[in-house]
């Protein structure tokens, strides 16, 4: 394909960077003013420089699944005339036949570093898949290909780049420390002509965030049947160069499943959102006090002489709302496939009772002793005395007059737990929680009293499990400022998680200059606030926090409590959360979406983004939310094209009138 420099689309310019309705906002874009159709027939095809035996079958089934969405989730332009206007247009544009992709790690002069050692499996042929999705695909297991979509998805993270500016380089090999946001880049471009358009990539990975700006291009007018078949797609603004990375690593999306359950199909259905708007990480807080759903298979914990099946059988709300562990495998798999890392949760030592408390050494189903217990304050009558809300319980972890530290006993459960659910997920962190110890529990009157006594063993004893389990840890805030002694001891690369103020920022990257750092404050992403207060006995009741609207979360500064650029590198991005007191399948369809889509831009597009304009002048655009309003309308319209309810943020005729419900300046 011809590359055109921006020179050569002066006449073609859009007169505002906003006409393209991408979400999240492209790092890099040089659009025109044209169409090209999209036809049935049009396939997406590999250059004939990839070597077809490397190509992960997770990219496969990604391709045959955006091939099935380009074709049969309608989307109509937000006009007001939904594009009639263009009709004629469009019906003598050049069809766009076909998409090539060109990935660096699967290009034939490249060596094949997909299977490391293991024997080369032989070449095999790649049909083009076709728009309407009929193209066989071959089915696999990708867990050991090293150039598999699941394998980026799962890595390290660090906010490194190789290049200021996005530049896929295809004349060197993809190493294997390849930074994890270059990763992600890629380049799309599409003609005016009708000739292939081009997906360029270091990594399938990357090709899939391709793939998911491809989908978001695509529009269709209704034609005069009611088949869709009679639809006439198109792309619009071409011709269309965009140079494209995240600005940060991670951008996530938090879940409590505890407090009320979800099928495995919702959290499919939410991770299918997710992966449209390049969302990343799947944070799963699995458990809590309410319920334990995590269920182990019959046998863990064994070797530490406890049965962890019974914390699921004692501690969930039922057999059918369990998570076995085939289940969390299928759904990290599912995520894995869309360009998303799972970071399972199980918070301790505080939010803990269901399943614990029955919890003993040698897996007896008698009570435990009471020097014994795994439990401190269960379910206490007083529960705002021990608990954030109820009902209460920590671990037992109060000191004795016979002893201090951790109990073996407690240390034997965190040891096992945390040890069986790692061996769950091949993702780098797994999360101990460590949010809002209540000190009355432990009978303390402040932090600095059980910092060094409780808090600091306690999670070495953390740390060295998951350290002998691969993995590196995560934990909130409190972790890091309200026990620093405990601070200071988290292991190299662990996480820390702010979720009450930026104004913590900089006493979280201070405590330990060994650790990183990821946004999560309560006033801009935690997306279940503002609905009421769920507590009985309390009619006046509000919510503890203010309703947060897309716009605000859209306001985030990803440096905010930073003050210098050591600091600024130590920030990998940040998430929504959505905690489940008030919300279980019948809503989270509407608290997630759209709103989880504005994080997703913060933390991808940054603060700023590169668009030509008028007259060909280059320049760099701050992130603004009245520009970014009709994107987001359009976003919202495609999420509920693939099915999934996300709430309306304006009257239909504001959306279809781009600005006329603005406040007028």
């Amino acid at each position: 394909m011809r590359f055109w420099t921006a020179p050569a689309l002066l006449g073609l310019l859009l007169p505002t960077p906003s006409a393209l309705a991408l979400w999240p906002q492209p790092a890099e874009t040089v659009s025109g003013h044209g169409f090209v159709q999209v036809p049935a027939t049009m396939t997406i095809d590999f250059a004939s420089s990839v070597d077809l035996a490397r190509v992960p079958h997770d990219l496969t089934a990604q391709i045959a699944q955006v091939s099935r969405s380009i074709q049969e989730q309608p989307m109509r332009p937000l006009e007001v005339d939904r594009g009639a206007s263009w009709r004629a247009s469009i019906a003598s544009a050049p069809k766009l036949d076909k998409v090539e992709i060109s990935i660096v790690q699967l290009l034939a002069r490249h060596p094949d570093t997909c299977r490391g050692n293991k024997e080369r499996p032989s070449k095999r042929s790649q049909a083009p898949l076709q728009g309407t999705g009929a193209a066989s695909q071959p089915g696999g297991d990708d867990s050991h290909s090293r150039c598999s979509i699941s394998h980026w998805a799962t890595r390290t993270l660090s906010t490194q780049v190789a290049n200021d500016r996005v530049e896929i380089d295809v004349s060197r090999p993809v190493s294997a420390d390849l930074p994890p946001r270059e990763a992600e880049a890629y380049e799309l471009d599409i003609d005016s002509d009708g000739r292939p358009a081009q997906i360029r990539a270091y990594t399938a990975l990357g090709a899939l965030r391709a793939l998911k700006t491809l989908q978001q291009l695509v529009y269709s007018l209704d034609g005069p049947g009611a088949g869709a078949g009679d639809r006439l797609r198109f792309v619009r603004d071409v011709p269309l160069r965009i140079k494209d990375r995240p600005a940060f690593p991670y951008r996530g999306l938090l879940l409590d499943t505890s407090r009320n359950f979800y099928s495995t199909r919702a959290l499919e259905q939410l991770l299918d959102g997710m992966a449209l708007v390049k969302l990343n990480q799947f944070h799963w807080h699995i458990t809590d006090a309410q319920s334990w759903p995590l269920s182990f298979s019959k046998g863990a914990g064994d070797e530490d002489g406890i049965d962890l099946s019974l914390l699921a059988a004692r501690g969930s709300y039922g057999s059918d709302m369990v998570y076995s562990e085939d289940d969390v495998r299928s759904v990290i798999a599912y995520a894995g496939r869309r360009g998303i890392n799972v970071n399972l949760e199980v918070d301790m030592p505080a939010h803990l009772k269901s399943g614990v408390e029955d919890i003993s050494l040698g897996g007896s189903d008698a009570p435990a002793a009471s020097d014994a217990k795994m439990i401190a304050c269960s379910d206490e009558d007083n529960w705002p005395s021990f608990a954030a809300e109820p009902p209460s319980g920590q671990l037992n972890l109060r000191p004795t007059n016979q002893s201090t530290g951790v109990p073996e006993h407690i240390a034997a459960f965190a040891r096992a737990v945390l040890a069986r659910t790692a061996s769950l997920t091949p993702s780098p962190y797994l999360s101990s929680g460590g949010d809002e110890p209540n000190l009355g529990c432990w009978r303390a009157d402040s932090e600095r009293d059980i910092d060094e006594s409780i808090m600091k063993p306690f999670m070495g004893v953390v740390t060295d499990a998951l350290t002998k389990a691969g993995k590196r840890g995560m934990v909130w805030e409190e972790m890091a400022i309200k026990f620093p002694a405990t601070g200071a001891s988290l292991g190299e690369g662990s996480i820390v998680e702010a979720w009450t103020t930026p104004d913590n920022v900089g006493a979280i990257l201070s405590s330990n200059p060994g650790t990183l750092l990821i946004h999560a404050p309560s006033t801009h992403f935690y997306l279940d606030c503002g609905f009421g207060g769920w507590l009985g006995a309390n009619p006046q009741g509000q919510s503890w926090c203010p309703y947060v609207t897309w716009q605000k979360t859209y306001t985030f500064d990803p440096y905010a409590g930073t003050k210098t650029q050591a600091e600024r590198a130590r920030v990998l991005g940040g998430e929504s959360a959505l905690w489940s007191e008030q919300i279980d399948e019948t809503n989270l369809q509407q608290r997630a979406w759209p709103r989880a889509a504005s994080a997703a831009e913060v933390f991808w597009t940054g603060a700023s983004y590169t668009a030509v304009g008028p007259g060909d002048q280059v320049g760099k655009h701050e992130r603004n939310g009245t520009e970014a309003l009709a994107r987001f309308l359009d976003v919202r319209e495609r999420l509920v094209s693939l099915g999934i309810n996300a709430e309306p943020i304006q009257p239909l005729w504001c959306v279809l009138r781009r600005g006329r419900c603005n406040l007028p300046t």
